[in-house]
């Protein structure tokens, strides 16, 4: 008999648009933010991280960083987001599961990113053995 071990890395759903529209006078703008998604991880046999990367990249001079709340155990890496996958989370010890966790997304666009037309990229999180 063979068993199959994987780990499921659950998302409550999307971000809500992430608009940088706001500046103090003689500031850069605001960047935008959303915390209104969380993650869950099913307990698995060893030691697991998450990754996470863009499906195609963001306009010039703009950043999308990622932080997700750690469970007990495990280290979060606040990460500007690019195509290729990153750690984001490292260190979730084996067996644990974690649940309904924070994800942050922080939009920036400084001034010299120009005005930038409306644009969705799809962010992917990947849980693999650490």
């Amino acid at each position: 008999m063979i068993k199959l071990l994987y780990a499921v890395l659950f998302v409550s759903g999307n971000p809500s648009p992430l608009t940088v529209n706001t500046a103090a006078a003689g500031s850069q703008p605001n960047s935008a933010t959303d915390t209104s998604t969380t993650y869950s991880t099913t307990p698995f046999i060893s030691k697991t991280k998450i990754t996470a990367s863009l499906s195609s990249s963001l306009p010039a001079n703009t950043q999308l960083t990622l932080t997700l709340a750690p469970p007990p155990g495990a280290t979060s890496i606040p990460t500007s987001l690019t195509t290729t996958a990153q750690d984001v989370l490292t260190g979730l010890p084996s067996l644990v599961a974690a649940n309904h966790l924070q994800i942050t997304y922080q939009f920036q666009a400084p001034v010299k990113a120009g005005v930038i037309s409306s644009n969705s990229v799809t962010v992917t999180l990947t849980q693999v053995t650490d």
